[in-house]
């Protein structure tokens, strides 16, 4: 049976790779993903499994948008998990945006 892209995701997140990685209380993480159900999903999972809180999670569903907020450094995320078939800009394309425009 295929995976959906939030149980992989979800699958993939452990406690150990978080707190190894990052500092919890301070994670800034971005969402981008064209059904929004899973960014609730996840942003549900986050904040009540491990205790980061909602507002340092921000949920997208457009990358042409988060495009805009990266450029104009309204939000400077710690991670970038991104859908990889969206309408607009496919995964591969948003992650070599993201790269050539040098935004961190």
């Amino acid at each position: 049976m295929k995976q959906s892209f939030l149980e992989f995701i979800l699958d993939k997140i452990s406690p150990v790779w978080l707190e190894n990685i990052l500092n919890i209380s301070n994670v800034k993480i971005l969402f981008v993903d064209d059904d929004d159900s899973h960014g609730f999903v996840l942003k549900h999972y986050l904040s009540q499994i491990y205790g980061i809180s909602s507002d340092r999670i921000v949920l997208a569903s457009d990358p042409a948008i988060v495009m805009e907020i990266l450029k104009e450094k309204k939000f400077i995320p710690d991670l970038v998990v991104s859908d990889t078939y969206m309408p607009h800009m496919n995964g591969d394309d948003f992650v070599r945006e993201i790269k050539a425009g040098n935004y961190f």
